[in-house]
């Protein structure tokens, strides 16, 4: 992954790739592929691994969990699980927001309309 120019518009990158691109050898993402359950390559038929651009940014972040702050894989494990946890309960909040303003928004409307119909 040298050019990034070039490869920017490909959606799927060769274990080699990712392992250049993260610092990572193959063998490690191998390895993390089994104790990563987020982190699925898709394997063809010639049985070369490919990742996407989401799994390079996984990569990074376990490679900073693990080699930058030191964390084990079960530490690693759970401080993404509550990541994850974190962002999904943000989305809830935020599409509950959405919804409420959508239905204020409604809400005007209906007004308005019987409004117009009674004047």
């Amino acid at each position: 992954m040298k050019d990034k120019s070039t490869n920017q518009d490909r959606r799927e990158f060769t274990i080699g790739e990712v392992s250049e691109e993260c610092g990572v050898e193959q063998h490690v993402l191998r390895y993390w592929e089994k104790q990563f359950d987020h982190l699925q390559d898709v394997t063809r038929r010639n049985g070369r691994r490919y990742y996407t651009a989401e799994d390079i940014q996984f990569i990074k972040s376990v490679k900073s969990l693990l080699y930058d702050q030191g964390l084990r894989i079960s530490g690693a494990k759970k401080q993404l699980n509550e990541a994850g946890t974190k962002a999904a309960s943000q989305d809830a909040i935020d599409i509950d927001q959405k919804v409420n303003a959508a239905i204020q928004e409604l809400r005007r409307a209906k007004t308005l309309l019987n409004e117009d119909q009674t004047g």
